[in-house]
């Protein structure tokens, strides 16, 4: 018989030992969390004994705590306290963070809020000896931690109810130089017993999360070719200090920055020539890339203001603007925040074309490509996609068309987009309610020219269709109808009179109109008038007479006119 060669089987097995140990968490491989505040078990001088169960209502402790303060924000990953067993406790230890509770550093000690508890470690597992013992906090117990905000950490008895000064588990303390920014308490008596010249031995560990991160590549000539030179890049923020990063392209090579920063950003800026510089305001707070842009030297640049008229309210929502180039797809050169003034200004080559693009938060608009020539001062009224007609010639090249027909027993809703160009990437569509609840979706990739036909629209029922259009050269851009519904079926039909020259349908909304003038006219004319229009009104928007805008507005005016001369009549009488 073979004996057996244990010598091939020791790799294998201890591959199955570290497997078996990573899926327990024993093994913690690439661990983020670091060490954020901490007291040395080298100024161990005093021990207490945590024999009662926690909370405790005798003299002995169930909890010992220390009160911390951070400066930046983390969330806890971990903390270890120094600690032995005495005799053979059996039960757990837990530590928790609770929220502070008193004067930080004096009277320092635990509200009744637990904000997170630590996994339990088994007294049993103790050293006799005194030594550092880790307490995990898992991923639903890692609370993030603010900063300048005073916490407390406690290590506590929780289900222990057999021990004794025989047989207990032991924590470290400091109690004759502590130095430590917080202080020690102790619960036991049904309170907290504070003592600010006493600290607990402690390591602190937890990963520092930010909220805001930011990406820049560069530096760039607008041609897409690495710039020789160096960009100084510096990001803003309205409550911190600026972060300056170096672009260095002097060796052919472009770097990235990665910012992650704890604190909201606000815009950053560069040297984009010796003269002049460049903004990119972030619309986007919480995260963003961006590509930095610098002059060509063998191109010539001017800063460029552009004046909003902005008749439709636009930049209300939409105050950012950007000034967009294609660029080994669409880069954006300069992003700017119109000012007090509906103003911005740009750092741009002279007479290259740039795609116009507004934006909020969320969202963008984008109108057209701009030429810009001699002119630095640039006058854009803002009303649909009005640009000035000389220098935008994006939408001769797109085109979209919408129309509605009615029909039995539904009726349709066409959609006919077009694009000269065959750079169109997709079009979504979306056809909602007038309250805004979508009821048609549908997406159409790598289609430069379609016409789409809806066959359900109800025809007693307002639609509202929206374009959402990702092309090659423009970037991302919207288009939206309104479709009334057109309500024909009359109500009021009255085929037995025979054949009329009209419609006998029209009859009795059309009395109805005159029956509202009759009656109003008992208070005076001009308020007959008005009722009469508002019936018309009324009538053409439920569909019994169709009357068109064009009558009812001049109507209107009528029926104002007549009040004005009866309000005159009045005053000279």
């Amino acid at each position: 018989m073979r004996s057996m060669d244990t010598k091939r089987l020791v790799v294998p097995f201890l591959l199955c030992c570290l497997a078996l140990s990573l899926f327990l968490g024993i093994v913690k491989i690439g661990s983020a969390s670091i060490l954020i505040d901490s007291y040395s078990e080298t100024n161990h001088d005093q021990t207490d004994f945590l024999i009662h169960l926690h909370p405790s209502d005798e003299i002995y402790f169930s909890a010992v705590s220390q009160s911390i303060n951070l400066t930046t924000s983390y969330k806890i990953s971990s903390v270890k306290f120094y600690l032995r067993k005495t005799g053979l406790p059996v039960g757990n230890l837990v530590a928790r963070l609770y929220e502070h509770n008193g004067t930080f550093g004096v009277d320092s000690n635990p509200s009744t809020v637990v904000l997170a508890e630590s996994e339990p470690v088994a007294m049993a597992w103790l050293s006799t000896l005194f030594a550092l013992v880790e307490f995990t906090f898992n991923s639903s117990q890692q609370y993030m931690m603010q900063a300048n905000t005073p916490y407390c950490l406690a290590c506590l008895n929780r289900d222990a109810t057999t021990l004794t000064t025989v047989n207990r588990p032991d924590i470290g303390l400091d109690s004759s130089s502590a130095t430590h920014v917080g202080n020690e308490a102790e619960y036991r008596n049904s309170t907290w017993y504070t003592y600010s010249d006493e600290d607990v031995v402690f390591y602190l560990y937890a990963y520092h999360e930010t909220n805001y991160h930011y990406i820049v590549h560069g530096p760039y000539y607008e041609n897409g070719q690495v710039a020789s030179c160096i960009a100084n890049v510096t990001l803003y923020s309205k409550t911190n200090d600026p972060v300056q990063s170096v672009l260095n392209g002097s060796d052919g090579t472009a770097d990235t920055v990665t910012l992650d920063v704890d604190q909201a950003a606000w815009y950053f800026s560069w040297n984009a020539s010796a003269t002049a510089t460049r903004s990119y305001y972030l619309s986007s707070v919480s995260t963003d890339e961006l590509w930095v842009y610098v002059a060509d030297p063998t191109k010539t640049y001017t800063i460029y203001t552009i004046a909003f008229l902005d008749l439709a309210g636009v930049l209300n929502s939409m105050p950012y603007v950007k000034a967009e180039r294609y660029i080994n797809g669409m880069k954006t050169v300069e992003k700017q925040k119109v000012d007090i003034e509906k103003k911005a200004s740009f750092y741009l080559e002279t007479w290259a074309a740039y795609t116009i693009v507004l934006e909020d938060t969320t969202t963008s608009y984008t109108f057209g490509d701009l030429t810009f020539t001699s002119t630095t001062s640039i006058s854009l009224t803002l009303k649909a996609v009005d640009f000035p007609k000389a220098t935008l010639f994006t939408y001769k090249y797109v085109r979209v068309y919408g129309e509605r027909a009615l029909g039995t027993p539904n009726g349709t809703i066409t959609i006919m987009y077009q694009d000269t160009l065959n750079k169109t990437n997709g079009v979504q569509i979306w056809i909602n309610y007038k309250n805004g609840t979508n009821i048609v979706y549908t997406n159409i990739l790598a289609n430069s020219t379609f016409v789409y036909t809806w066959t359900s629209a109800s025809n007693d029922t307002d639609y509202a269709v929206a374009l959402g259009i990702t092309h090659e050269t423009y970037g991302y851009y919207g288009w939206k109808q309104y479709f009334p519904r057109s309500l024909s079926d009359m109500p009021w039909g009255m085929a037995w009179f025979g054949t009329l020259p009209f419609n006998t349908a029209y009859v009795l909304p059309a009395m109805l109109i005159v029956f509202a003038g009759a009656c109003f006219s008992v208070v005076n004319a001009y308020v007959g008038a008005f009722m009469m229009v508002i019936i018309a009104v009324l009538e053409s928007y439920m569909g019994w007479l169709p009357v068109p805008a064009s009558v009812i507005v001049v109507a209107f005016m009528f029926a104002i006119i007549m009040g004005i001369i009866y309000a005159k009549r009045k005053i000279q009488s």
